[in-house]
């Protein structure tokens, strides 16, 4: 099997995800296993230093947020000029919402709730007690 060595070219890089793809799925705990996750960890600062990624935008953010919600349309979208509440069921059943500002960005987003019911009764408290709401400010 290769031996594993730094990446200090597009070559190194290169041969390091041939080698990758060799490797992936080895059991943890065993050489080939070992040797995977040392690659990963090469690989990872390789890319990390020479494809360095932007942080997305608020919107970009929401928008795939409700996407990975399996909402269907994007936030912004849904506001339509309007802060909105959204209702979102977990992978696990569970259910939280999120307030979106006009622009698709989540201003807040709740805990999960067990049930629909008791994330829409938590709205509805929220938009009853929110305009009477004072500010404690505590980060003085």
């Amino acid at each position: 099997m290769t031996e594993l060595k730094p990446i200090r070219s597009n070559d190194d890089y290169e041969e390091a995800l041939e080698l990758l793809s060799t490797l992936w799925g080895a059991k943890s705990g065993t050489p080939e296993g070992d040797k995977l996750d040392i690659l990963a960890t090469l690989l990872d600062a390789y890319e990390t230093e020479h494809f360095p990624m932007d942080k997305p935008s608020p919107e970009a953010m929401a928008a795939f947020r409700a996407e990975q919600s399996n909402t269907g349309e994007s936030s912004s979208a849904m506001s339509n000029g309007e802060h909105v509440f959204q209702v979102i069921m977990d992978k696990n059943g569970g259910f939280f919402y999120r307030f979106i500002s006009p622009n698709g960005a989540t201003i807040l987003e709740s805990e999960i709730f067990n049930s629909k019911a008791a994330a829409l009764r938590a709205i509805e408290s929220l938009k009853a007690s929110v305009p009477g709401s004072k500010v404690f400010d505590q980060a003085a």
